[in-house]
């Protein structure tokens, strides 16, 4: 197995009424509320059950460099549409210009990013 080794398995459980659940923080997991109510135990990935994904935080739906950069084409356009605006009617000059829309903040971000 190419020096990996199994240790266990991982399971998913799926209720059938999920109205019937309740979220416990102290052990961050789901619990019935109805004793007869009984899990169906799933194995991730098979038969269109959840899958498990390695280098996600829980409860992580978000991809960080993704969204970064997604951020950072945000901020280029809302400063490419500003500056148009501002050659177009000079008034406009300073009206809604922030640190975070700043050209040398966002240099300074991609810079992180490198």
């Amino acid at each position: 197995m190419n020096g990996f080794k199994k240790v266990g398995q991982i399971k998913v459980f799926t209720f059938q009424n999920l109205e019937a659940l309740y979220f416990e923080k102290e052990c961050n997991c789901f619990i019935s509320t109805h004793s007869k109510q009984k899990p169906i135990e799933n194995i991730p990935g098979l038969n269109h059950t959840a899958t498990l994904l390695s280098g996600f935080l829980e409860l992580s739906n978000v991809n960080i460099g993704e969204e970064q950069v997604n951020y950072l084409e945000l901020i280029r356009f809302y400063n490419l549409i500003y500056d148009t605006l501002t050659r177009l009617d000079p008034s406009f000059a300073g009206v809604y210009k922030t640190q975070v829309y700043d050209p040398k903040y966002v240099d300074s971000l991609n810079t992180d990013l490198k």
